[in-house]
């Protein structure tokens, strides 16, 4: 018997994004505040097979690995394995979100899967268990669980504080066409960002959430901040320059998004952004991946 359950994967932004310093078990501590772009998403469909084993992956990307080392397979495995039960998996995976973009899209097409299994099996594992094995995947997972539109996010992004209310934001989304890995975004930061684990330094995503919560919109525009950003323009001059387009055409604020490349621009309304969009799209043919 077998059965498909089809869901949307959706995009993230890191609207501040604070890295603590490297822990013992190698992962980095942070400080960020996530935001869900539901206009930019994947596709999944889960087929799953039940009384048979194994895990197949296929998708519209040829850049994507269809192995084990795909995050997707990498959930249906640890789901399978929670649960004890013999079953397989078929995923398919219609990619939208661009790949090593800062936009989470390996996260949220894992967490996609996870849901659609847990769906299939009733609610095997119950949401906090879901989420304790989701953290094991990657730091991004927990985020897209939760449905929230907004998150301050902490630890190694596995503490989760939905930001509820989280106002109508106006967003364009530029990415440069480069490709960012996170290892190598983390490699180059550790030698320029000298005050990552000082104790003094700002706590720059509480200071994001209390600029939510009193809606005071000129205050979270300036409040944007990505401590990969600095390292990732010098190695892609073109972060700079998409981001200088965004505030010449009017982005009330403009910050690279995650380890990078992609770049976002934050409007004060949606008239605004169209009009800033259609300029971009101009330049920048092809590179101009969504607006909200």
């Amino acid at each position: 018997m077998s059965a498909l359950i089809r869901l949307e994967a959706p995009a993230k932004i890191n609207i501040t994004l604070e890295v603590l310093g490297k822990l013992r078990n190698g992962y980095h501590a942070i400080r960020s505040v996530l935001v869900r772009l539901d206009d930019l998403s994947d596709t999944i469909e889960v087929r799953v097979t039940k009384g048979e084993r194994g895990i197949t992956l296929a998708s519209t990307s040829k850049d994507i690995p269809a192995n084990e080392s795909n995050t997707c397979y990498r959930a249906a495995a640890a789901y399978f394995a929670a649960i004890g039960e013999p079953a397989g998996a078929h995923i398919h995976i219609k990619k939208n979100i661009p790949i090593a973009a800062g936009l989470g899209g390996g996260s949220s097409d894992a967490a996609a899967v996870l849901l659609a299994l847990n769906t299939h099996f009733n609610g095997r594992l119950a949401p906090r268990k879901l989420e304790t094995l989701s953290a094991t995947i990657g730091k991004d997972v927990p985020f897209f669980l939760g449905g929230g539109k907004a998150c301050q996010v902490s630890g190694t992004g596995e503490i989760l504080r939905p930001i509820p209310a989280f106002p109508r934001s106006h967003f364009l989304i530029v990415n440069s066409g480069v490709a960012v890995s996170t290892t190598d975004a983390y490699q180059a930061i550790a030698g320029s960002a000298w005050f990552m684990s000082h104790a003094d330094r700002t706590n720059i995503s509480a200071t994001m959430v209390a600029a939510i919560r009193a809606r005071d919109t000129a205050k979270f525009a300036a409040t944007l901040f990505n401590d990969f950003e600095t390292c990732i323009e010098q190695l892609h001059p073109i972060v700079k320059e998409i981001k200088q387009a965004l505030l010449a055409f009017g982005a009330r604020g403009a910050l690279m998004t995650g380890s990078g490349p992609t770049v976002f621009g934050l409007f004060a309304s949606k008239s605004a952004l169209v009009r800033a969009e259609k300029n971009l799209r101009k330049h920048y043919a092809g590179l101009v991946i969504a607006s909200t």
